[in-house]
C-alpha cells in the first residue's frame, strides 16, 4: 500500500489514476501528500478566535457553521491550520447526485444507505434523507462487509476498506460534478488541508478518511486544468 509509496509514485498516481483506483493504491494519511495535495502545515502556539472567525468567513464557512467550529477546536488543540469544510463541502450538505443509476440526497445519506441490505425496503428512504429514513441513520454497521451492486457488477466490500473508500470517492466526485456551488466552495479552500478524520486504533471510518482526500484530489486536478 501507499504508506510506503515514494513522492514520485504519489505524483504519478495523482496525475493518471482514476479517483477510485487512487483510493485503492494510496494511503490518505501518507505524510508525503503534504506539499503536494495541500500546503505545508504551520503550527502555532497561540489561539486567536477573531483571526479564526475571519479565516472561516473568508473561505465561506460562516462563523457559526459546524465546520468552522471543528476548525476552531482543532486549531486550538493541535496547533495545526486545517480547514474542515464549508456548508457545500460537508457530507451532510443537501447536494443530490446520481451514482450507478440511483439518486442520493447527500454523501452522508449514501454512506448510511450502504449500512442497509440492498433489499431492505427502507434503504431508499435513507438514501433520500426522507423523514421516514432518518431514524435509521447513524446506526453502527452490523456487518463486517456489505454487498454493493454498481459499476462492474455486484461485489462484497469490507467496511472501512480501501474499496469502501473508493465508493465514498465516487460519491464525492458525483456530488462535486453535480453542483457548481460545491466546485466554487472547493476552489475557495485554496491549498488548505481538509480534515482527514480521527485515526482510531482500528482506523477511521471510510467517510472521514476518504471524502476529504477525494476533495483535495479533485481540487488539485481542477487547478492543474486551469
Amino acid at each position: 500500500m501507499a504508506s510506503t509509496a515514494t513522492s514520485k509514485q504519489l505524483e504519478r498516481w495523482l496525475r493518471q489514476a482514476p479517483l477510485d483506483e487512487l483510493c485503492l493504491r494510496a494511503d490518505p494519511f501518507d505524510p508525503a501528500w503534504e506539499g503536494l495535495l495541500y500546503a505545508e502545515q504551520v503550527t502555532s502556539g497561540t489561539y486567536d478566535r477573531a483571526a479564526d472567525d475571519a479565516f472561516a468567513e473568508r473561505h465561506g464557512l460562516g462563523v457559526d457553521f459546524h465546520g468552522a467550529w471543528l476548525h476552531t477546536r482543532r486549531l486550538r488543540e493541535e496547533g495545526v491550520a486545517q480547514l474542515v469544510s464549508g456548508p457545500w463541502l460537508s457530507s451532510e450538505a443537501p447536494t443530490p447526485f446520481v451514482l450507478d443509476g440511483r439518486r442520493f440526497a447527500s454523501v452522508a445519506c449514501f454512506y448510511e444507505a450502504l449500512k442497509l441490505r440492498e433489499d431492505d425496503p427502507e434503504r431508499e428512504a435513507v438514501a433520500m434523507g426522507s423523514a421516514r429514513g432518518r431514524g435509521r441513520r447513524r446506526r453502527p454497521a452490523v456487518r463486517g462487509s456489505f454487498h454493493y451492486s454498481g459499476e462492474g457488477g455486484g461485489q462484497e466490500i469490507a467496511a472501512g476498506s480501501p474499496e469502501h473508500g473508493a465508493l465514498v470517492a465516487r460519491a464525492t466526485a458525483a456530488k462535486v460534478e453535480a453542483h457548481a456551488e460545491v466546485r466554487r466552495a472547493l476552489a475557495a479552500t485554496g491549498r488548505s488541508r481538509l480534515y482527514m478524520g480521527v485515526r482510531f486504533h482500528d482506523g477511521p471510518q471510510a467517510l472521514g478518511r476518504y471524502m476529504p482526500f477525494c476533495l483535495m484530489v479533485l481540487r488539485h486536478r481542477a487547478t492543474k486544468r486551469r
